[in-house]
């Protein structure tokens, strides 16, 4: 029977819980029609923590991981946090309030022309934004199965999409999107 190793193709459902009090709550789900699907070890965004929980298993086999926020996205990084002129967000000389808004998602360009993706957090004589990723400074659950492990095609051993994990994402990159599988952070 096939193990997860280097150079095989995988595919898991699973589902991704957020540890919180007083219960857990749903983030993403893969499902049987939409697997989270990689070739172990061209996976560059998988969590470490995650690829060393999974690698060995095999297919059949159920799991349930949980990481702590240092095993995950890390802890919640205050130099994230960043308070921006309103000037910065106007469109034809008017404050754009309508994209800009406590709990929204934009999208940001550093200096080198990455795109990343920043949540509102104040609305004020300024606009601070957090730049931390949506599960910084949380505990995160999964529980899953292994559904899939075969040799990888040629094709596969090709990397591709946004964020190097090896997935067709059904979203621009940069978008904020790519923080929902094990392969991308």
């Amino acid at each position: 029977m096939e193990t997860i190793k280097p150079g095989k193709y995988v595919e898991l459902t699973y589902k991704l819980y957020e540890v919180a009090e007083p219960q857990e709550i749903l983030m993403y789900s893969f499902t049987e029609e939409q697997p989270d699907n990689f070739v172990f070890g061209l996976d560059n965004g998988m969590l470490e923590s995650f690829k060393k929980a999974i690698s060995g298993l095999k297919t059949g086999e159920t799991f349930d991981i949980t990481l702590s926020p240092e095993e995950a996205f890390g802890p919640i990084m205050e130099d994230y946090i960043m308070e921006f002129e309103k000037a910065m967000f106007e469109v034809d000389g008017n404050f754009d309030d309508e994209r800009i808004k406590e709990g929204e998602t934009i999208e940001m360009m550093t200096a080198d022309g990455h795109r990343v993706p920043a949540e509102v957090v104040e609305v004020g004589e300024k606009v601070k934004l957090d730049f931390n990723h949506p599960f910084a400074g949380q505990s995160i659950h999964f529980v899953g199965e292994v559904k899939t492990i075969r040799d990888a095609t040629p094709e596969e051993l090709q990397p591709k999409g946004c964020c190097s994990c090896g997935h067709d994402h059904d979203h621009e990159c940069g978008d904020g999107e790519c923080g929902g599988c094990s392969g991308c952070n």
